[in-house]
């Protein structure tokens, strides 16, 4: 197969769906596959550099165009505006400043694709796609990181009924003219199926784990020797910071834990409130907490082989419209989980069938120190819920099974 694909984010940003698109496409590639990517010059999480990245590849931050070679996948890339501390007005423009930029690009291009798979957020793609579509008489699929819609209106970032309605339209035409969706979760299948679609058009293409011999990482390394986390109870938040993450919980739970000099919390990673949580942690004289901007792979690993348990905290206005993978690293390297979310999600469903972490409810601090003292006082307890995370994505979210499945629908839609 020859397959365009869509989508923002991409190599070198090593979280969240950029991460996830590189394995995809490189793996596809190595299996003989022709993938050509068009993306956006790197960001992601917002604020980040990528300083090395420019140099290596001997480019300039406010490069316009470029084309590389990258572990057997073609990238193309045009430039997007990139704000360091995004708002809502922030991020609309740089969504469509990519849109825009990426229109451009694909109307320059002369290949033909058997499928072209546009992955979103920003549901803008769709568009995008639709137009290449027809443009190169191919099929268009539409991938769902996040249902971005719904996610905003649920958390109040967009209120004008007006542009509610515009968006729900957009979102409608783009799933209409799509020759399937695919989405990451079971509750946000449902919600698609919902909004009037057919359920043999909506099929699942789960992220998934990447295993890599974590769980043969031992806690005492040098990420936790550089830090004096070796006979610390370490808590984690490794992922984005942003309106959908609940950071006020764990911060709170961070000022309750102050006295017990046992237990450290590591916060890695960026995001639009990042800056509210650094100024938290001074204001509130948290030594307790270490803050971390995001981190090289290799070290990544360390950190979630150092830890005790991880946290995975949604908004409580979070349903399913999203489903976090901040479960992936703590689960390959047999970590427990704590989840505070709303009772009915996804992740919190799944957490109770697969019996991987203790869920707690949304924005309960108190419920999160409790949670964290259970998991420290019971070593048994941690490691039946870790063993137990480690057999759920070993066994159900497995990259190669999981692409390889996929791999076959995407070939029985081009026969078809």
């Amino acid at each position: 197969m020859k397959i365009a694909v869509l989508g923002i984010n991409y190599y070198p940003e090593i979280t969240g769906i950029g991460a996830y698109t590189a394995e995809m496409c490189e793996y596809l590639a190595a299996k003989g596959h022709t993938i050509d990517v068009f993306t956006g010059f790197p960001y992601y999480p917002f604020g980040e550099e990528f300083s090395g990245w420019y140099k290596e590849c001997n480019l300039k931050p406010y490069s316009l165009f470029a084309k590389e070679k990258y572990n057997g996948v073609t990238i193309y890339r045009t430039g997007l505006y990139k704000p360091k501390k995004p708002n809502v007005f922030k991020r609309i423009f740089h969504e469509m400043s990519f849109f825009c930029t990426q229109c451009l690009r694909l109307l320059c291009i002369n290949s033909r694709y058997d499928i072209i798979f546009c992955i979103t957020p920003p549901l803008a793609l769709g568009l995008n796609a639709y137009i290449f579509s027809k443009l190169k008489k191919a099929p268009f699929v539409v991938h769902i990181q996040d249902l971005q819609p719904d996610t905003a209106i649920e958390l109040g970032m967009i209120k004008g009924k007006t542009l509610i309605t515009l968006l729900h339209t957009i979102e409608r035409f783009i799933y209409k003219k799509a020759k399937f969706i695919s989405t990451i979760g079971e509750g946000m299948r449902e919600r698609i199926i919902e909004k009037g679609f057919n359920p043999s058009k909506v099929i699942l293409l789960y992220n998934w784990a990447s295993l890599d011999k974590m769980d043969k990482i031992s806690k005492t390394n040098n990420f936790s020797c550089a830090h004096g986390l070796n006979d610390k109870f370490v808590v984690l938040h490794a992922g984005n910071m942003g309106a959908k993450q609940d950071m006020v919980i764990i911060l709170e739970a961070a000022e309750k834990l102050l006295n017990d000099t046992q237990i450290k919390l590591i916060l890695v990673g960026r995001g639009a409130k990042r800056t509210s949580v650094e100024a938290f942690i001074k204001e509130h004289n948290l030594n307790n907490v270490i803050l971390l901007s995001s981190q090289p792979k290799e070290i990544i690993k360390e950190i979630f082989s150092n830890c005790d348990c991880a946290l995975i905290t949604q908004s409580a206005k979070i349903k399913d419209v999203v489903m976090p993978s901040k479960l992936f690293g703590p689960a390959a390297a047999k970590k427990p989980v704590i989840i505070a979310s709303s009772d009915d999600c996804d992740i919190a469903r799944l957490a109770r069938k697969r019996n991987f972490g203790l869920v707690i409810p949304a924005g309960n601090s108190d419920a999160l120190v409790a949670a964290i003292y259970q998991l420290k006082a019971d070593k048994h307890l941690a490691e039946t819920l870790g063993g137990n995370a480690y057999a759920f994505v070993s066994e159900e979210r497995k990259m190669e099974n999981i692409i390889d499945n996929f791999e076959q629908v995407l070939l029985s839609n081009i026969s078809h």
